[in-house]
């Protein structure tokens, strides 16, 4: 059965879930640029006019995949330190929530978090929007700052050192399988190491000079 028949045999929004999840493979893998429509269309086993059915172009899917990748991971940290008093706890919280979802999704991280995002004024506003919200999700309770400004260096700092650490937990990550609980897996190593790292430098925040 060709791809063609396939596709119209699916609801429309089965369709669009397809055409994401295999999107959201193939940008991971390649990144925007070199990520072509075609393979997109392999691997949701759709014809390319059935994506452009549901997608205008590359940049809009890829758009959506950034903002939808960038909702989970923020909705999944701030369900995480919701009603926590404790600056401490708040971080250990905020961070452990970051891990787990690089542990459970690392398509929708490698898309969120690539180096090509950077490059492109567009998906950087994007991402950089959702930097702050997670990185305020985690810090907003940590006293002692000075100024808005040093806050909000902080709340950077904290994504740069989280974003850094993942980088290293995935080059080690091929064997710690994504079904694996959090709790057992090597992600869970990661994070503790990094909450323990942050929270070294956040809770002496504003005692410098």
């Amino acid at each position: 059965m060709s791809a063609h028949a396939r596709s119209h045999r699916l609801p429309g929004e089965r369709r669009r879930a397809l055409i994401v999840e295999a999107a959201r493979s193939v940008f991971a893998e390649y990144g925007f640029d070199a990520s072509s429509m075609d393979e997109v269309a392999r691997r949701a086993h759709v014809t390319k006019p059935v994506i452009y059915h549901h997608f205008a172009s590359k940049r809009a899917l890829f758009r959506e995949l950034l903002e939808r990748a960038g909702h989970e991971l923020a909705s999944a940290i701030e369900s995480a330190t919701t009603n926590i008093d404790s600056p401490r706890q708040r971080l250990w919280s905020g961070v452990h929530a970051f891990f787990a979802f690089v542990h459970q999704h690392r398509t929708a991280y490698l898309v969120l978090f690539g180096p090509g995002v950077y490059q492109d004024a567009e998906f950087q506003r994007i991402v950089l929007g959702i930097e702050l919200t997670i990185a305020d999700a985690v810090t907003r309770s940590i006293t002692g700052a000075p100024s808005e400004r040093e806050r909000l260096l902080a709340a950077r700092g904290l994504i740069g050192l989280a974003n850094g650490a993942a980088a290293a937990y995935l080059a080690e990550a091929e064997d710690d399988d994504a079904d694996r609980p959090f709790e057992a897996s090597l992600a869970a190593f990661y994070a503790e190491r990094t909450a323990m790292l942050a929270w070294a430098g956040l809770r002496n925040l504003g005692q410098a000079g």
